[in-house]
């Protein structure tokens, strides 16, 4: 029994780096994400001294600072920053599944946690988020150890393990934001289950105070750059995306919108969102409300898509998942310990509610509870035993852990040529520092440059935005066009050169992204 305890965790651990390992080699060269660009960007440039400054030019202060802190580290000791983030998400994409076999054992034994650890070591939606440059990773070892700590906090509080908990949630926190609500939930919790067990509430207060202290780096970040120290960035951009997009609006039509003057309506183009001297527009409460409730309700069907989908296992990890939490026996430590996890689910479920869009990563909060009750309906199945068919539980965690196989090489296969980085490239070796207008960030990334969106309008009115901010570059990606109706004439057929002048352009695969000058750029400008 030693030697399998010991050998468990250690095959966990081996095939979750294995996995990843090979996932980053068949996807070598592939694109940075967007949203690593301005983790990657902000890091170099907290490493240079320069503070928090991210791909617009401004002080970055939408996501949490924590990943780009520790990337920023590495660059400090001379290792590329690419290679840093990315080695960031490997081992913390492995530690999660290491968790995952604690938080199954802890639960329910070691068997199942042994199939918790094995799912998070190969599904797909834990391998992509752990070969991506983003924060997914990093946070979901975070919360997962916090709702581990939490049980223990549960099961016999105590104050080391009430600050263990409130600190990993506000590292959490650091991460991402909802790890302050995660916090507050666990908070609750241990207070409620101390007055009901009439001992001292002193647990609780120091789950908080611990969770509260983790706040602090992000506070002073937040002050620094704007004189105002706030929790969080982005709910201003949510809320007005939100607003639009319940409409029906194509999500760019919102996010990038410019209006007949050429003036930016979209939250994501308009530099007040952005701006580090002036508060973000807001929406009104009762506003903001509505748009809560609306997208609770729109989330039902998203999530359920989601772990329908093949990132989530094909629908099979959410049929264990239900059969694991559903099935008894039920004791009293059970109960208690299914609340827990229920508790997060909720608590998940509130968080994703500030959003309206739903990317599916999105879903990815859900799973060290998912992952724990997949692992118990395992067993559950297991006890339906046909001649033909002696351990059914066996053979649905067989079916899922191939298919998450098949489909994590398939995922990273999928990348295409890197017209962004050829793209960026060529830019960076042509001006130093551009500013660069663009649908994505990645092309101005690998240039070194600057970047802002390609504004939603019509010809007219995108000119008028673009010629506004004086951009070096515009690169027009002809695989595109669908998304930009109202300008389909640029990325089909190229900017008039009225508007600008033809620079360059790079192929592939019935793909092309061509770069203009935009006329009328003073000399020697560029937007820092």
């Amino acid at each position: 029994m030693r030697a399998y305890a010991g050998a468990a965790p250690a095959s966990v651990l081996v095939v979750a780096a294995v996995v990843r390992a090979i996932a980053m080699v068949l996807s070598r060269g592939s694109v940075i994400d967007m949203d690593g660009t301005e983790y990657v960007r902000v890091a170099q440039n907290v490493a240079a001294g320069h503070g928090p400054i991210g791909m617009r030019g401004v002080p970055m202060l939408i996501f949490p600072p924590l990943f780009s802190w520790l990337i920023a580290g590495f660059i400090r000791l001379g290792i590329d920053a690419q290679t840093a983030a990315l080695g960031i998400v490997f081992v913390a994409g492995v530690a999660f599944a290491g968790v995952l076999y604690t938080l199954g054992t802890t639960l329910y034994g070691h068997r199942a946690g042994l199939y918790a650890g094995l799912i998070a070591a190969v599904l797909p939606a834990c391998v992509s988020t752990s070969t991506t440059i983003i924060a997914e990773a990093p946070f979901s070892v975070c919360a997962a150890a916090g709702v581990l700590a939490l049980l223990h906090a549960v099961r016999r509080p105590s104050l080391r393990i009430a600050a263990l908990c409130g600190s990993v949630f506000g590292i959490a926190y650091l991460f991402r934001p909802e790890g302050l609500l995660f916090a507050a939930t666990a908070f609750a919790i241990v207070l409620v289950t101390t007055i009901a067990r009439r001992r001292h509430v002193g647990a609780a207060v120091v789950l908080a105070a611990c969770a509260a202290v983790a706040t602090i780096p992000a506070l002073i970040n937040t002050y620094e750059a704007t004189g105002r120290a706030t929790l969080e960035g982005k709910s201003s951009i949510n809320f007005h995306l939100g607003a639009g997009l319940r409409t029906g609006a194509p999500y760019l039509a919102v996010a990038d919108a410019v209006d007949g003057a050429g003036h930016p309506v979209g939250p994501e183009i308009d530099p007040r969102f952005y701006s580090a001297r002036q508060p973000p527009p807001r929406v009104p409460a009762g506003e903001a409300l509505g748009l809560i409730a609306g997208a609770a309700i729109r989330h039902v069907r998203d999530v359920v898509a989601a772990f329908a989908s093949r990132e989530y296992g094909f629908g099979l990890l959410a049929l264990a998942a239900a059969a694991g939490l559903a099935a008894g026996p039920w004791s009293r430590s059970r109960f208690g310990d299914e609340l827990v996890l229920i508790a997060y689910v909720v608590a998940a479920y509130v968080a994703l509610a500030g959003v309206w869009h739903f990317w599916p990563r999105y879903a990815a909060i859900f799973l060290p509870a998912a992952i724990c009750w997949a692992a118990r309906g395992v067993a559950v199945f297991g006890r339906f035993r046909v001649r033909m068919l002696p351990d059914a539980g066996l053979v649905l965690l067989s079916v899922l852990l191939l298919g998450s196989l098949a489909v994590d090489v398939a995922d990273a296969r999928e990348n295409g040529p890197a017209l962004e980085r050829v793209a960026g490239a060529w830019i960076g070796a042509h001006r130093r520092d551009a500013f660069v207008m663009d649908v994505g960030s990645q092309a101005a990334f690998y240039a070194g440059g600057t970047w802002w969106p390609m504004p939603y309008g019509d010809e007219g009115a995108a000119a008028r935005f673009i010629t506004s901010l004086h951009p070096a570059y515009v690169i027009v990606d002809s695989s595109r066009a669908n998304d930009f109706p109202p300008l389909r004439h640029w990325f089909e057929r190229g900017i008039p050169p009225a508007f600008a002048e033809r620079a360059n352009a790079v192929s592939s695969g019935g793909r092309t992204m061509t770069i203009y000058r935009w006329r009328g750029t003073p000399p020697g400008v560029a937007r820092r």
